[in-house]
Formats: structure tokens, sequence, C-alpha cells
């Protein structure tokens, strides 16, 4: 019988949500933390810092 390996991928993210009942929060990878919403600017601002910041990719 041929023994099977399980891999793993590692997979990062930054993600920003809104939805019922949490309202605005956002996920970095497995982490969920809330998030204040201010404004559609500061948002992108907030979406592109975090972007660079965790996965190094420059919006």
């Amino acid at each position: 019988m041929e023994s099977q390996k399980s891999i793993q991928m590692e997979s990062n993210f930054v993600l920003l949500d809104n939805h019922h009942p949490k309202g605005p929060h956002l996920h970095i990878n497995d982490r969920e933390e809330n998030y204040r919403y201010v404004d559609d600017a500061q948002l992108i601002a907030d979406f592109e810092r975090l972007v660079l910041t965790h996965l190094g990719v420059k919006l």
C-alpha cells in the first residue's frame, strides 16, 4: 500500500470585510481584528499599508 503525505501550503492574506453581525473587521492570515471604518479613502490607505506590511507588496 502506498503511503500518502499531506502537504500544507502556507497562505498569507489580508482581507477587510463588513458583514452583519460583526461589522467592519479585518483578517490577517488566521488572525481577526475589529476595524474602525472612517471613510473610503482611509479604508484604501489602510489596506495598502496592511498589504505592504504583511505581504511585502506595494499596491
